[in-house]
Protein backbone atom coordinates (compact mmCIF):
# COMPACT_ATOMS: atom_id res chain seq x y z
CA UNK A 1 0.00 0.00 0.00
CA UNK A 2 1.20 3.25 -1.23
CA UNK A 3 1.40 6.27 1.39
CA UNK A 4 -0.17 9.51 0.39
CA UNK A 5 1.75 12.88 0.34
CA UNK A 6 -1.20 15.16 1.74
CA UNK A 7 -1.03 19.14 2.59
CA UNK A 8 -2.53 20.83 5.54
CA UNK A 9 -6.29 20.15 6.26
CA UNK A 10 -8.50 22.69 5.21
CA UNK A 11 -12.02 22.40 6.16
CA UNK A 12 -13.22 19.31 4.04
CA UNK A 13 -10.24 18.38 2.94
CA UNK A 14 -9.07 17.39 6.78
CA UNK A 15 -11.16 14.18 6.34
CA UNK A 16 -8.44 13.34 2.80
CA UNK A 17 -6.02 13.45 5.21
CA UNK A 18 -7.30 11.48 7.90
CA UNK A 19 -8.00 8.89 5.24
CA UNK A 20 -4.77 8.85 4.58
CA UNK A 21 -3.35 8.41 7.52
CA UNK A 22 -5.30 5.26 8.36
CA UNK A 23 -4.71 3.15 5.41
CA UNK A 24 -1.34 3.39 6.42
CA UNK A 25 -1.99 2.03 9.88
CA UNK A 26 -4.80 -0.56 8.53
CA UNK A 27 -1.48 -1.73 6.41
CA UNK A 28 0.38 -2.27 9.00
CA UNK A 29 -2.01 -4.73 10.85
CA UNK A 30 -1.53 -7.32 8.81
CA UNK A 31 1.60 -8.57 11.05
CA UNK A 32 -0.48 -9.05 14.22
CA UNK A 33 -0.06 -12.28 14.72
CA UNK A 34 -2.80 -14.71 15.07
CA UNK A 35 -2.45 -15.77 18.63
CA UNK A 36 -2.09 -12.61 19.97
CA UNK A 37 -4.97 -12.99 22.29
CA UNK A 38 -5.01 -17.25 22.56
CA UNK A 39 -3.06 -16.28 26.41
CA UNK A 40 -5.26 -13.58 27.72
CA UNK A 41 -8.36 -14.76 27.17
CA UNK A 42 -7.45 -18.03 28.54
CA UNK A 43 -10.19 -19.47 30.53
CA UNK A 44 -12.50 -16.56 30.06
CA UNK A 45 -16.07 -17.27 29.43
CA UNK A 46 -17.40 -13.80 27.48
CA UNK A 47 -20.68 -13.94 26.23
CA UNK A 48 -20.67 -11.67 23.19
CA UNK A 49 -17.94 -10.66 21.23
CA UNK A 50 -19.33 -7.22 19.44
CA UNK A 51 -18.66 -8.87 16.18
CA UNK A 52 -22.19 -10.42 15.74
CA UNK A 53 -23.01 -8.46 13.00
CA UNK A 54 -20.09 -9.59 11.28
CA UNK A 55 -20.96 -12.12 8.62
CA UNK A 56 -19.21 -14.48 5.54
CA UNK A 57 -19.61 -11.48 2.99
CA UNK A 58 -17.07 -9.49 5.59
CA UNK A 59 -14.40 -11.74 5.47
CA UNK A 60 -12.57 -12.04 1.82
CA UNK A 61 -11.15 -15.74 0.38
CA UNK A 62 -7.31 -14.85 -0.61
CA UNK A 63 -7.30 -15.47 -4.32
CA UNK A 64 -3.12 -16.25 -5.10
CA UNK A 65 -2.50 -14.48 -8.61
CA UNK A 66 0.40 -13.88 -11.52
CA UNK A 67 0.95 -11.47 -13.79
CA UNK A 68 -1.09 -8.95 -10.77
CA UNK A 69 1.64 -5.95 -11.50
CA UNK A 70 0.37 -5.13 -7.87
CA UNK A 71 2.51 -3.87 -4.82
CA UNK A 72 4.55 -5.77 -2.50
CA UNK A 73 3.09 -4.76 0.70
CA UNK A 74 6.32 -5.38 2.52
CA UNK A 75 8.62 -4.55 -0.32
CA UNK A 76 7.02 -1.81 -1.75
CA UNK A 77 7.74 -2.95 -5.20
CA UNK A 78 5.35 -4.22 -7.94
CA UNK A 79 5.31 -7.76 -8.06
CA UNK A 80 6.90 -9.41 -10.71
CA UNK A 81 4.86 -11.42 -13.26
CA UNK A 82 6.28 -14.78 -12.63
CA UNK A 83 5.30 -14.47 -9.01
CA UNK A 84 1.95 -15.30 -6.77
CA UNK A 85 0.83 -12.55 -5.29
CA UNK A 86 -2.43 -12.26 -2.62
CA UNK A 87 -5.31 -10.28 -2.97
CA UNK A 88 -5.94 -10.12 0.57
CA UNK A 89 -2.58 -9.86 2.38
CA UNK A 90 -0.61 -7.99 -0.33
CA UNK A 91 2.45 -9.87 -0.32
CA UNK A 92 3.72 -12.26 -2.77
CA UNK A 93 5.09 -16.25 -2.71
CA UNK A 94 7.24 -17.36 -5.70
CA UNK A 95 6.36 -21.09 -4.57
CA UNK A 96 2.73 -22.24 -2.69
CA UNK A 97 2.66 -25.07 -1.16
CA UNK A 98 -1.02 -25.99 -0.95
CA UNK A 99 -3.32 -29.30 -0.28
CA UNK A 100 -5.81 -28.83 -2.55
CA UNK A 101 -9.33 -29.14 -0.66
CA UNK A 102 -12.06 -29.19 -4.22
CA UNK A 103 -12.28 -27.89 -7.69
CA UNK A 104 -15.18 -25.88 -8.50
CA UNK A 105 -15.78 -25.05 -12.17
CA UNK A 106 -17.13 -21.86 -13.58
CA UNK A 107 -17.38 -20.13 -16.76
CA UNK A 108 -16.83 -16.62 -17.98
CA UNK A 109 -16.40 -14.89 -21.44
CA UNK A 110 -14.24 -11.92 -21.61
CA UNK A 111 -13.34 -9.87 -24.20
CA UNK A 112 -11.62 -6.15 -24.94
CA UNK A 113 -13.64 -3.18 -25.79
CA UNK A 114 -13.22 -0.60 -28.50
CA UNK A 115 -11.14 0.70 -25.85
CA UNK A 116 -8.77 -2.27 -25.30
CA UNK A 117 -10.05 -3.03 -21.93
CA UNK A 118 -11.33 -6.00 -21.02
CA UNK A 119 -14.63 -6.66 -19.84
CA UNK A 120 -16.89 -9.64 -18.62
CA UNK A 121 -19.62 -10.01 -20.89
CA UNK A 122 -21.21 -12.91 -19.02
CA UNK A 123 -20.06 -15.41 -16.28
CA UNK A 124 -21.49 -18.29 -14.77
CA UNK A 125 -20.49 -19.51 -11.25
CA UNK A 126 -22.64 -22.86 -11.20
CA UNK A 127 -21.89 -23.36 -14.80
CA UNK A 128 -25.73 -23.57 -15.33
CA UNK A 129 -26.35 -20.14 -15.46
CA UNK A 130 -24.80 -17.14 -16.82
CA UNK A 131 -25.26 -13.54 -15.68
CA UNK A 132 -24.69 -10.98 -18.42
CA UNK A 133 -22.89 -7.61 -18.15
CA UNK A 134 -26.41 -5.94 -18.18
CA UNK A 135 -27.66 -7.69 -15.21
CA UNK A 136 -29.90 -10.39 -17.44
CA UNK A 137 -29.61 -13.77 -17.39
CA UNK A 138 -29.81 -16.76 -19.25
CA UNK A 139 -28.93 -20.60 -19.14
CA UNK A 140 -25.45 -21.93 -20.33
CA UNK A 141 -26.65 -24.94 -21.67
CA UNK A 142 -26.78 -24.12 -25.65
CA UNK A 143 -24.98 -20.56 -25.35
CA UNK A 144 -24.34 -20.03 -28.92
CA UNK A 145 -21.80 -17.80 -27.04
CA UNK A 146 -19.81 -21.81 -25.54
CA UNK A 147 -20.12 -23.10 -28.98
CA UNK A 148 -16.39 -23.38 -30.91
CA UNK A 149 -16.32 -21.60 -34.04
CA UNK A 150 -13.74 -21.11 -36.80
CA UNK A 151 -12.26 -17.66 -37.46
CA UNK A 152 -11.33 -15.98 -40.59
CA UNK A 153 -7.96 -17.84 -40.75
CA UNK A 154 -9.42 -21.26 -40.04
CA UNK A 155 -8.26 -21.17 -36.56
CA UNK A 156 -11.04 -23.27 -33.81
CA UNK A 157 -12.25 -20.64 -30.74
CA UNK A 158 -15.47 -19.83 -28.60
CA UNK A 159 -16.29 -16.84 -26.44
CA UNK A 160 -16.87 -18.78 -23.14
CA UNK A 161 -13.95 -20.39 -21.34
CA UNK A 162 -13.58 -22.82 -18.24
CA UNK A 163 -12.65 -21.72 -15.02
CA UNK A 164 -11.21 -24.27 -12.37
CA UNK A 165 -11.40 -22.74 -8.68
CA UNK A 166 -9.35 -24.64 -6.49
CA UNK A 167 -10.01 -24.11 -3.38
CA UNK A 168 -6.82 -25.09 -0.99
CA UNK A 169 -4.74 -24.83 2.34
CA UNK A 170 -2.15 -23.31 2.16
CA UNK A 171 0.52 -25.28 4.19
CA UNK A 172 3.01 -22.76 5.24
CA UNK A 173 -0.14 -20.65 7.01
CA UNK A 174 -3.10 -22.29 7.71
CA UNK A 175 -5.01 -19.93 5.01
CA UNK A 176 -7.94 -21.08 3.03
CA UNK A 177 -6.91 -19.54 -0.03
CA UNK A 178 -8.14 -20.05 -4.22
CA UNK A 179 -6.19 -20.32 -7.32
CA UNK A 180 -7.55 -19.82 -10.61
CA UNK A 181 -7.28 -22.03 -13.65
CA UNK A 182 -8.16 -21.39 -17.18
CA UNK A 183 -6.96 -21.43 -20.85
CA UNK A 184 -3.44 -21.75 -21.21
CA UNK A 185 -3.36 -23.24 -17.84
CA UNK A 186 -5.96 -26.00 -17.94
CA UNK A 187 -3.56 -28.49 -20.06
CA UNK A 188 -1.24 -28.62 -17.26
CA UNK A 189 -3.75 -28.89 -14.99
CA UNK A 190 -5.72 -31.75 -16.33
CA UNK A 191 -2.32 -33.54 -16.84
CA UNK A 192 -1.08 -33.49 -13.36
CA UNK A 193 -4.89 -34.51 -11.75
CA UNK A 194 -4.56 -37.79 -14.53
CA UNK A 195 -1.09 -38.38 -13.22
CA UNK A 196 -1.51 -37.60 -9.46
CA UNK A 197 -5.25 -38.22 -8.75
CA UNK A 198 -7.09 -40.26 -11.17
CA UNK A 199 -8.40 -43.88 -11.23
CA UNK A 200 -5.10 -44.20 -8.99
CA UNK A 201 -6.51 -45.95 -5.61
CA UNK A 202 -7.12 -49.32 -5.96
CA UNK A 203 -8.65 -51.66 -3.59
CA UNK A 204 -11.11 -54.55 -2.83
CA UNK A 205 -14.22 -53.98 -1.46
CA UNK A 206 -16.04 -57.38 -0.82
CA UNK A 207 -13.47 -59.40 -2.99
CA UNK A 208 -14.07 -57.31 -6.11
CA UNK A 209 -11.97 -54.91 -7.37
CA UNK A 210 -12.32 -50.87 -6.91
CA UNK A 211 -10.97 -48.65 -8.93
CA UNK A 212 -11.30 -44.28 -7.80
CA UNK A 213 -9.52 -41.46 -7.75
CA UNK A 214 -7.38 -40.23 -4.66
CA UNK A 215 -8.68 -37.09 -2.55
CA UNK A 216 -6.98 -33.81 -3.73
CA UNK A 217 -6.38 -33.55 0.02
CA UNK A 218 -4.00 -36.58 0.04
CA UNK A 219 -1.12 -34.84 -1.11
CA UNK A 220 0.56 -31.58 -0.83
CA UNK A 221 0.58 -29.66 -4.52
CA UNK A 222 3.80 -27.50 -5.43
CA UNK A 223 2.45 -24.63 -7.42
CA UNK A 224 5.13 -22.62 -9.56
CA UNK A 225 5.23 -20.19 -12.60
CA UNK A 226 5.39 -21.38 -16.01
CA UNK A 227 6.58 -18.93 -18.62
CA UNK A 228 3.93 -19.09 -21.73
CA UNK A 229 4.62 -17.16 -25.31
CA UNK A 230 2.71 -16.74 -27.87
CA UNK A 231 2.50 -13.21 -30.53
CA UNK A 232 5.80 -11.82 -29.41
CA UNK A 233 3.89 -12.05 -25.78
CA UNK A 234 5.10 -13.41 -22.56
CA UNK A 235 3.02 -14.36 -19.36
CA UNK A 236 3.09 -16.84 -16.78
CA UNK A 237 0.06 -19.70 -15.71
CA UNK A 238 0.79 -22.50 -12.84
CA UNK A 239 1.94 -25.38 -13.03
CA UNK A 240 1.81 -28.16 -10.62
CA UNK A 241 3.60 -30.75 -9.51
CA UNK A 242 3.87 -33.60 -6.98
CA UNK A 243 4.98 -32.57 -3.33
CA UNK A 244 4.36 -36.14 -1.70
CA UNK A 245 1.60 -37.94 0.33
CA UNK A 246 0.31 -35.72 3.31
CA UNK A 247 -0.11 -37.30 6.74
CA UNK A 248 -3.15 -39.62 7.55
CA UNK A 249 -4.08 -37.76 9.81
CA UNK A 250 -4.25 -34.53 7.66
CA UNK A 251 -5.88 -35.95 4.99
CA UNK A 252 -8.89 -36.82 7.50
CA UNK A 253 -9.07 -34.16 9.20
CA UNK A 254 -9.26 -32.36 5.44
CA UNK A 255 -12.12 -34.59 4.45
CA UNK A 256 -14.01 -34.04 7.21
CA UNK A 257 -13.22 -30.24 6.40
CA UNK A 258 -14.57 -30.70 2.80
CA UNK A 259 -17.95 -32.68 4.09
CA UNK A 260 -18.81 -30.56 6.71
CA UNK A 261 -17.77 -26.75 5.56
CA UNK A 262 -16.25 -26.54 2.21
CA UNK A 263 -20.04 -24.69 1.26
CA UNK A 264 -19.50 -21.69 2.85
CA UNK A 265 -15.61 -21.40 1.97
CA UNK A 266 -17.37 -22.11 -1.84
CA UNK A 267 -19.73 -18.95 -1.11
CA UNK A 268 -16.14 -17.08 -0.44
CA UNK A 269 -14.54 -18.80 -3.32
CA UNK A 270 -17.31 -17.04 -5.59
CA UNK A 271 -17.12 -13.18 -4.60
CA UNK A 272 -13.00 -13.76 -5.15
CA UNK A 273 -13.97 -15.08 -8.76
CA UNK A 274 -13.69 -11.51 -10.40
CA UNK A 275 -10.80 -10.25 -8.56
CA UNK A 276 -7.91 -10.63 -11.08
CA UNK A 277 -5.32 -8.64 -12.96
CA UNK A 278 -5.74 -7.87 -16.23
CA UNK A 279 -4.24 -11.45 -17.88
CA UNK A 280 -5.08 -10.69 -21.44
CA UNK A 281 -1.44 -11.02 -23.07
CA UNK A 282 -2.13 -8.73 -26.04
CA UNK A 283 -3.09 -5.80 -23.44
CA UNK A 284 -0.62 -3.08 -23.12
CA UNK A 285 -0.44 -3.56 -19.40
CA UNK A 286 0.92 -7.09 -19.33
CA UNK A 287 3.68 -9.78 -20.68
CA UNK A 288 6.94 -8.35 -22.66
CA UNK A 289 8.89 -8.60 -25.90
CA UNK A 290 5.41 -7.49 -27.87
CA UNK A 291 4.22 -4.36 -29.12
CA UNK A 292 1.10 -3.80 -26.97
CA UNK A 293 -2.43 -3.01 -27.49
CA UNK A 294 -3.85 -4.97 -30.53
CA UNK A 295 -4.58 -9.07 -30.37
CA UNK A 296 -2.53 -12.03 -30.87
CA UNK A 297 -3.55 -14.70 -33.32
CA UNK A 298 -2.84 -17.66 -31.64
CA UNK A 299 -5.81 -20.49 -30.65
CA UNK A 300 -3.47 -20.92 -27.40
CA UNK A 301 -5.80 -18.75 -25.44
CA UNK A 302 -8.94 -21.08 -25.33
CA UNK A 303 -9.59 -24.03 -24.07
CA UNK A 304 -8.43 -27.16 -25.92
CA UNK A 305 -11.29 -27.86 -28.80
CA UNK A 306 -12.93 -31.34 -27.99
CA UNK A 307 -15.61 -31.30 -31.11
CA UNK A 308 -15.74 -32.70 -34.30
CA UNK A 309 -12.75 -31.28 -36.22
CA UNK A 310 -14.39 -31.85 -39.61
CA UNK A 311 -16.83 -29.47 -38.23
CA UNK A 312 -18.09 -26.27 -39.86
CA UNK A 313 -18.05 -24.37 -37.11
CA UNK A 314 -19.88 -20.53 -37.68
CA UNK A 315 -19.17 -17.94 -36.08
CA UNK A 316 -21.65 -16.24 -33.22
CA UNK A 317 -23.32 -13.14 -33.32
CA UNK A 318 -23.74 -10.69 -30.47
CA UNK A 319 -21.72 -7.94 -28.68
CA UNK A 320 -18.25 -7.98 -29.35
CA UNK A 321 -15.80 -9.44 -32.45
CA UNK A 322 -14.73 -12.83 -32.78
CA UNK A 323 -11.34 -11.96 -32.85
CA UNK A 324 -11.33 -10.33 -30.02
CA UNK A 325 -12.27 -13.32 -27.70
CA UNK A 326 -10.58 -13.25 -24.50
Amino acid sequence: MTRTNTKEAKNGDALVKTSAVQSVQLASAIDVPDDWCSELLDGEEIAVTGTEEMGREDVKLPAWLLNSRKEDVESGRQAADDVFWNTVTERTKDVLRLQILTNHKSKIWREENASNELVVRCSSWDSKTGRMEDDSTRPCAGCPDAAWYRRDDGRRTRRCTDVNNLVALDRDTGEVCVIKVKTTAVKGWRQYYQAVFHNKRRSKVAGRPRIADIPFFAAETVVTAAKMQGGGYTWYVPQFAFGGALPLEEIRAAAEFVRDQIGAYLDRAEKSADVEPDVNPASSTIGSGGSGGGMIDSEEFVDDFDGDANEDLAPPTGAGSPAKRF
